[in-house]
């Protein structure tokens, strides 16, 4: 897919229609836009967003897309339209896709939109011909799925976020759907139904506890659905209690009154968080530390009663045994004594013998009893050491936990601050930031409960799964009904084995791209890696050959490693697309980013500029000109094919943007907007 045109019609800084042309040579595959800050860079990658999915990343969400001037140039109750059109080609076609809201203009800048927002698709073939989809927000899903969007349109001002340990999810989730892996998922899915549909056939004519099994079963299945969709509903509300909680902190740091204290607060979350992932460390270390060593514990009664049988069978003689049976049956066999007395069967020295072999020991007990006394020996010591690591984690758990809990209190103390000042605004904004603080705590202890439940109701019913089956061949033996929902289920197991197996295999793949990429453009002696639990990490080599986690990674090395991680998905994707996979069906992306470069410095920069290129098919740049001019536009120069000047009206010709008039022009009219220029 190849992004070609974008038409924007007053949406946001822009005002009427500003167009933009993007180069789709393969050689200079980069186009980019440069202008000052708030000039409206953020809004054009946003423009695509609204576009395809009528959504925005905006800390307003879809709220004031309309441009002002827009507004202000019609009377009260006039209409106006937003639109925003992206033509693109996409597998030998060419798309037009076109998104229009209207408004009712109010008073002063006030408008409201009606009717819905309305989304057209438009299909050209190599025959010339074009139609209209019926579906479009199908069809673009297919092309673009909305859940990849972070991937190929994202905001480089907040892309490190991709790069933190916490976002194993999102990891999972762009390799499961760039890799085409919904394929094998649906195929699961489908086989879970057909099962379902046999166990409900095998319920109309089957016994009565076979019935209120298949029923029982059937609930349990409702419980974990309902459970999952509400997972999926908690994770939507946090992430929006999550960015509603960012912007109103940003507006209170805003203000010179709350800015200090606002900084204070985001400082202490940053340590809260901080001590949360030690937490969470420590709770693993315990686990390994019981599953190791807690048999000890737990059985403590039975060592002990063990430890005295064996001591006191020490003391009477009988353990360790002095005489072995396999010594007196050599004697039997000799038919003499040591002493040289012969033995002979039946005889008394014989019966003698036997009775002795009687509680004689054998190589076998004897070995049982060494390899216990060394356990028993050891058990003190291991005991003790059991002890004193639980001792170690507890005590830092706790120092943890108990810190937490006094920078809580702190945060409530600031809460209380900003609350009590003497300005209705920051009042108001506190006010919302702890009811929002409170709904999110409460949508994440409802989360924590529905994923328990899911895990604890999966177990219950793989068991009545079993039950029913094993009931199944008991009552009806292999009959027609009961081996389709046994080969449905299996298929089912076949296909989520597939597709682990799949997504593993894709995960350490794209670790060495990422690793690969990463190494070009880091100058630290560190690696990035995707680990196991398909969390984004990077290590480092101690001095003793060790791995180390480093945490304390600076922005711009959070934001080579997310971009690291971008390419190269995308990269593979496309890899996978030309290969035609049965499984891995990939696709063809582009890389749209909003300030790639500002959380760098001037030789990341370079770097990530000299290499831009190769990060995707088609990549497009919106970047301040400070960011742009000089290192940064020299390492890429010779890959640019298109170039756009972002220039800001003013109604004052005498207002400057950072200083700089060339991004500068006076505005038709007594009102503020954006417009481009084309210098390439």
């Amino acid at each position: 897919m190849k992004i070609e045109r974008l038409e924007i019609t007053n949406f946001r800084q822009f005002y009427k229609t500003s167009t933009l042309e993007f180069s789709t040579d393969e050689k200079r595959n980069v186009t980019v836009v440069h202008g000052a800050n708030g000039a409206g860079k953020t809004s054009l990658l946003n423009a695509f967003k609204w576009c395809f999915y009528e959504s925005t990343d905006f800390d307003t969400e879809n709220e004031h897309i309309l441009n002002e001037a827009a507004i202000q140039s019609v009377e009260d109750g006039g209409i106006l339209e937003l639109k925003i059109s992206v033509k693109f080609s996409h597998d030998r076609k060419k798309y037009d896709a076109i998104r229009t809201q209207k408004y009712r203009k109010l008073q002063g800048l006030d408008a409201e939109p009606f009717d819905g927002a309305d989304f057209t698709l438009d299909e050209m073939g190599a025959d010339g011909q074009t139609k209209r989809s019926k579906s479009p927000n199908s069809a673009i899903a297919a092309i673009l799925p909305e859940d990849l969007q972070p991937y190929f349109f994202f905001n480089g001002e907040r892309i490190e976020k991709l790069a933190g340990v916490h976002e194993s999810d999102q990891v999972k989730n762009a390799i499961r759907t760039m890799m085409g892996l919904e394929l094998v998922e649906r195929a699961e899915d489908h086989m879970l139904k057909a099962s379902r549909l046999y166990r409900r056939e095998s319920k109309e004519s089957g016994t009565q506890e076979e019935t209120q099994l298949i029923e029982k079963i059937e609930l349990l299945e409702d419980d974990i659905d309902s459970s999952t969709e509400l997972k999926v509903t908690l994770n939507a509300t946090i992430d929006k209690l999550k960015k509603r909680l960012v912007f109103i902190e940003s507006e209170l740091g805003k203000f010179a009154k709350s800015k200090q204290l606002q900084l204070e607060r985001t400082r202490i979350n940053e340590s809260i968080d901080k001590n949360n992932l030690h937490i969470n460390s420590l709770h693993i270390n315990q686990l390994k530390l019981i599953e190791s060593k807690g048999a000890l514990v737990v059985a403590q009664a039975a060592i002990d009663k063990c430890a005295q049988i064996v001591e006191k069978n020490r003391k009477i003689g009988i353990l360790p045994y002095r005489v072995k049976q396999q010594f007196i049956d050599d004697l039997i066999e000799l038919e003499q004594c040591l002493c040289g007395r012969p033995i002979t069967k039946h005889g008394i020295e014989h019966q003698a013998l036997l009775d002795v072999r009687e509680s004689a020991g054998t190589d076998e007990v004897e070995e049982n009893f060494t390899r216990l006394s060394a356990l028993l020996n050891t058990k003190s010591k291991n005991q003790a050491e059991y002890q004193e690591e639980d001792l170690d984690l507890t005590t830092k758990l706790k120092a943890l936990v108990d810190e937490n809990d006094n920078l809580s209190a702190q945060i409530t103390e600031i809460s209380l601050k900003l609350k009590g000042m003497d300005d209705l605004k920051i009042t108001h904004l506190e006010e919302e930031h702890a009811e929002k603080q409170n709904e999110k705590d409460i949508a994440h202890e409802a989360l924590g409960v529905a994923s328990n439940n899911v895990e604890c109701d999966n177990l219950k019913l793989n068991e009545m799964k079993t039950q029913l089956t094993k009931l199944q061949e008991r009552l009806k033996g292999q009959s027609e009904v009961v081996e389709k929902r046994k080969f449905a289920e299996e298929l089912s197991q076949a296909f989520k084995g597939l597709h682990d197996a799949l997504t593993e295999q894709v995960r350490e793949k794209l670790s060495e791209r990422v690793n690969e990429t990463f190494q070009k453009i880091i100058r630290k002696d560190i690696r990035a890696f995707i680990d196991t639990d398909y969390k984004l990490k990077i290590i480092k080599s101690l001095e003793s050959g060790a791995d180390h986690e480093a945490r304390e990674l600076s922005t711009g090395e959070k934001q080579v490693t997310s971009l690291s991680f971008i390419s190269s998905i995308i990269s593979m994707a496309k890899e996978q697309h030309l290969k035609d996979n049965k499984f891995f069906c990939g696709g063809l992306y582009p890389l749209v980013m909003d300030s790639p470069f500002g959380a760098l410095d001037p030789d990341y920069r370079t770097k990530v500029a000299a290499n831009v290129s190769v990060l995707a098919e088609q990549v497009i740049i919106f970047v301040s000109y400070s960011q742009w001019a000089g290192n940064v536009e020299e390492a890429c120069r010779d890959k640019v094919g298109n170039s756009y000047k972002l220039i800001f009206h003013s109604p004052s010709s005498q207002t400057k943007i950072d200083n700089n008039p060339e991004y500068v022009k006076e505005a038709e009219g007594n009102y503020e907007y954006s417009s481009l220029e084309r210098t390439i």
